[in-house]
């Protein structure tokens, strides 16, 4: 039976973190071609990143399995299906999410809709925050111990040897010694 789908997206929802794991929650609803939801389904969900433009290189995919509860909905993390967002190069341009679902759990996916992501309002928040003031100098701490003297090196190699430098001036005659 041929299932026609209308994704209805409840929530797309992106932070981020400076530790692992990374990703971002996904939440929406699947109905039938009549518009009714999927109650208790087991559907197969493939999310894929494109750079630049709705169609553009694909710069992250990855598939999740998920049941849906008695109203259709389905809760996931993007991230978390053995993709790894931190290969992404974020501040390179757009990027753009395309969601495609197989209703029956498999592999023949339809597509739903390819959306741009946008900024979260921390993430805005965290691209405008300036350096406050900085703080005190902190204390001198105390002066370590001496280390031991470490060995003696080996002997350098032998400098060259000037040139012979210009005859100096002729000094002065010495007084005539005593008869003999």
């Amino acid at each position: 039976m041929k299932c026609y789908l209308s994704f209805l997206l409840m929530l797309l929802f992106i932070y981020t973190e400076a530790q692992v794991p990374q990703g971002i929650s996904y939440q929406a609803i699947v109905r039938n071609g009549q518009g009714i939801a999927a109650a208790n389904a087991h559907v197969a969900i493939r999310f894929t990143i494109h750079d630049q433009t709705a169609t553009g290189t694909v710069v992250f995919q990855e598939t999740h399995a998920a049941t849906t509860n008695q109203f259709g909905l389905f809760n996931t993390v993007i991230g978390s299906g053995g993709g790894t967002l931190s290969t992404v190069s974020w501040g390179s341009g757009p990027k753009y999410l395309q969601v495609e679902v197989d209703a029956n759990g498999g592999t023949n996916y339809v597509d739903m809709a390819t959306t741009q992501l946008m900024s979260v309002p921390y993430a805005l928040y965290a691209g405008n925050v300036t350096n406050g003031t900085a703080g005190p100098t902190g204390h001198t701490g105390a002066t370590g111990s001496i280390g031991a003297t470490g060995s003696t090196g080996p002997q350098g190699i032998q400098g060259y040897t000037g040139p012979t430098g210009p005859t100096g001036a002729q000094g002065s005659q010495g007084p005539i010694g005593l008869p003999g």
